[in-house]
């Protein structure tokens, strides 16, 4: 019997739960000829491979192995109707004990058996897993790093109205980098981790007003900016 780097490891598997279950009980992966099932047929475990069917795997971080579901059919032989069911039943509850192992107990069609050239008799399917593990893709190494960033600063400053008279509650927007702040009991301000360059422009909402400021340059924080509103009256 030639077996396949793949298919070893299930064989193996096979052979020693035959063993292990009836060991009076010769294993074969193939059908016995008609004439084995005579009155001096020896005790005999049948494992043929039915069919093979994919079978779909949970997708993970790594790569999946590919997997798939072998279809054995499992028949028994022996000298004595009786003995070779009594076969049959004790592989079927041992297979149930095999962690991974399915058990199907449909009856194969007639016309299988036919193909066969044997007579219908009592059987299991038994339906195995095979997993094929993949080699993991080797990322390309990342020789260089480059960060490209920019430096920020803070802007502060105060809002004030009439007469220089702070403006509390005030709400300065910078609306380019969804940044906001608002105003202290003094009127002050102050926004951080702004870029270092020349804002487009700020809006300040106060008392039910929308204004817009334009500051001029950079921000610099060691010089606040006073935004005065010459009318907050409705």
């Amino acid at each position: 019997m030639t077996q396949t780097p793949i298919l070893a490891p299930v064989y193996a598997r096979l052979q020693q739960w035959a063993a292990e279950t009836c060991a009076d009980a010769s294993w074969s992966l193939t059908m016995p000829p008609r004439e084995s099932a005579g009155a001096d047929a020896k005790a005999q475990a049948v494992t043929y491979l039915l069919e093979v069917l994919r079978t779909p795997v949970a997708r993970t971080d790594k790569r999946a192995p590919l997997q798939m579901s072998l279809r054995f059919l499992v028949c028994t032989w022996a000298a004595k109707q009786d003995r070779a069911n009594e076969i049959l039943l004790q592989l079927a509850f041992a297979a149930m004990e095999q962690e991974g192992w399915d058990l199907e107990f449909e009856a194969l069609p007639v016309h299988a058996w036919s193909a066969f050239g044997i007579s219908p008799r009592p059987s299991f399917v038994l339906r195995i897993p095979l997993l094929l593990e993949r080699a993991e893709g080797r990322a390309k190494p990342v020789r260089t790093i480059k960060l490209n960033g920019f430096p920020v600063t803070t802007l502060q400053g105060a809002v004030l109205g009439p007469d220089d008279t702070p403006v509390a509650g005030a709400q300065v927007e910078v609306p380019s980098l969804h940044r906001s702040a608002t105003t202290d009991t003094h009127g002050r301000f102050v926004l951080t981790g702004l870029p270092q360059a020349a804002q487009s422009r700020l809006v300040v909402n106060a008392r039910g007003k929308r204004i817009e400021v334009s500051p001029e340059g950079e921000p610099d924080p060691s010089k606040p900016l006073m935004i005065r509103l010459t009318s907050l009256e409705d």
